[in-house]
């Protein structure tokens, strides 16, 4: 009996040393597979609806849901910074801020067109419907990364659009910079009513994501 109770004890530590070199091979494959520079950054991921109309939308939100879900059994953390809903249901566009260990480097290769073929449940006569919707994914990059001179930076004040307020045509409380150097802008910086709080939010959405947009 003794040699058996120890026969057991070895095999049960044996066990436990097995799952702890699996679990740290596990890691080591990631680390190996996604090596590059921001793979272990968070991610900022966008869909927009191609061409097709409602089909498009409607795609467009299908990959939003899907990606949210994903994102949820990776136990990562989901932020919906911007989501512009169609006229007639689905999605036009829409941006997460996904943050977790290696999100960037899970989701880069998710980036360009997604494509759908199927039977439109929208069309009365069943055709078949080809629906397109385009993916980007960008690393989240520290402040510190990103370099944006004042002088590079074109900073236009307008009136914010929404369902009314007491701001809504009274004064200019939104903000779009253009970086010049590039000429593309981050539009629509509507967020507290006041320009000069305003302002600080457009810049660190830009820094975050790597880029002006």
């Amino acid at each position: 009996m003794p040699e058996k109770e120890n026969d057991e004890g070895i095999l049960n530590e044996m066990a436990e040393k097995l799952r702890t070199l699996e679990s740290k091979f596990d890691k080591l494959e990631i680390q190996t597979f996604l090596s590059e520079k921001y793979d272990k950054n968070n991610a900022l991921l966008t869909i927009s609806s191609g061409v097709g109309g409602r089909d498009s939308q409607d795609w467009a939100s299908m990959l939003f849901r899907m990606y949210n879900r994903y994102c949820e059994s990776k136990e990562w953390e989901i932020t919906i910074l911007h989501e512009s809903l169609g006229e007639e249901g689905g999605i036009k566009s829409a941006t997460i801020e996904v943050r977790g260990s290696y999100a960037y480097g899970y989701l880069k290769n998710e980036a360009g067109v997604h494509r759908l073929v199927r039977i439109s449940p929208f069309s009365p006569t069943k055709q078949r419907h080809t629906s397109f919707a385009a993916l980007e994914v960008l690393p989240e990059i520290e402040a510190k990364d990103v370099e944006m001179k004042t002088e590079d930076l074109k900073i236009d004040t307008f009136r914010s659009s929404g369902p009314g307020g007491q701001n809504v045509n009274k004064r200019e409380t939104a903000i779009r910079i253009t970086h010049l150097i590039c000429f593309s802008s981050v539009p629509n910086g509507q967020g507290p009513p006041h320009q000069l709080r305003n302002l600080p939010n457009r810049k660190s959405h830009g820094r975050r994501s790597g880029r002006i947009y």
